[in-house]
């Protein structure tokens, strides 16, 4: 949430750099990205469904770049959610 940031804040770590940094250009993806200890890493509460809304590169993603798919399913947090980036693609997700 680049409006209310605060994963930074339960994660005990920098808010600096952070993707508003990589999009305006003043730092790059790898210095953005905290690495954690734990892989696998849920923040959605256990025993409880969540509906997703994830916006996924479509079959043209790589040529063009505002063809996307939208797909809905049900989540919980021992969902894994597997991620088909093109090339300079990119994914969000709506998770209610």
């Amino acid at each position: 949430d680049l409006y209310h940031p605060r994963l930074h804040k339960i994660l005990d770590v920098s808010v600096e750099p952070g993707i508003s940094n990589v999009v305006v250009g003043e730092a790059s993806l790898d210095t953005a990205i905290v690495k954690t200890v734990q892989p696998n890493l849920d923040f959605l509460p256990a025993g409880q469904s969540f509906k997703m809304k994830a916006f996924v590169d479509g079959i043209n993603a790589g040529y063009q770049a505002m063809h996307y798919n939208v797909v809905e399913q049900t989540v919980t947090s021992a969902s894994q959610v597997e991620i088909k980036m093109a090339r300079n693609g990119g994914f969000a997700a709506v998770i209610e």
